[in-house]
């Protein structure tokens, strides 16, 4: 079985699927970040997994043309700007009867508790930001109607709302506020005085042991290519 992660970072699940596939399967992880590539084929090499390959390259120029079993891509198509475009090739990379997997967020889905105005305020500037930009952060639900667009048949889904009162998925908003801080305020949706503001408020309410935060509500779909006549 071939299988190709679009846009794999780090390349955490790319590993999972080559040991998901075994020794006779084949796994491509393709990003643009060489240095997370590097750190994806020390993992690879450290955990002795062989039968997985990284591409350093622009997923949006992928060019494979009946390729693979199985195509995945998390968090991607929100990134960008032409979506449909990159489905489409994502589509047309796949071997008749093979399956498309993506994952992608919806920032509406996005909550606190108890409601806090800074994370609000994140929330919102995420989302004029990519809007600004010519992105989607919503685009999680237009995904099902995308994959039928473009030809796939049989298309699920599942959606997944994840919920946390402390760890990693509770520091999420505060790093990624961090994150877009700068291009929010290029961008004069905000002042830097605003953000520092925000970052202090918002810290605060993540270390709060009487607070829980959620991840964007993320859409997960699947869609499979149509055998060829």
């Amino acid at each position: 079985m071939s299988c190709l992660d679009v846009g794999c970072g780090g390349g955490s699940v790319t590993l999972d699927l080559a040991r998901l596939v075994g020794p006779n399967g084949r796994v491509v992880g393709m990003d643009f970040d060489a240095v997370k590539l590097d750190l994806a084929k020390q993992h690879a090499a450290d955990k002795h997994v062989d039968n997985v390959f990284f591409v350093e390259a622009d997923v949006t120029e992928l060019e494979d043309i009946n390729t693979y079993d199985f195509v995945y891509a998390r968090f991607l198509l929100s990134n960008l700007k032409e979506p449909d475009v990159m489905l489409a090739k994502m589509a047309a990379a796949l071997k008749a009867k093979g399956v498309l997997v993506i994952e992608d967020v919806d920032y509406r889905g996005h909550f606190s508790y108890p409601q806090n105005d800074a994370f609000d305020r994140y929330v919102e500037l995420y989302q004029q930001l990519g809007s600004k930009h010519g992105t989607n952060p919503n685009i999680g639900c237009e995904i099902p109607l995308m994959m039928a667009d473009a030809g796939l048949i049989d298309v699920e889904m599942l959606l997944a709302d994840l919920v946390f009162d402390k760890g990693d998925g509770k520091t999420t908003s505060k790093i990624t506020l961090d994150s877009i801080a700068k291009a929010v305020i290029k961008d004069g949706l905000a002042t830097k005085a605003e953000m520092t503001r925000l970052g202090e408020e918002l810290d605060k309410f993540v270390k709060s042991k009487r607070t829980l935060m959620s991840m964007p509500r993320i859409f997960q779909v699947w869609g499979t290519k149509v055998k060829v006549k």
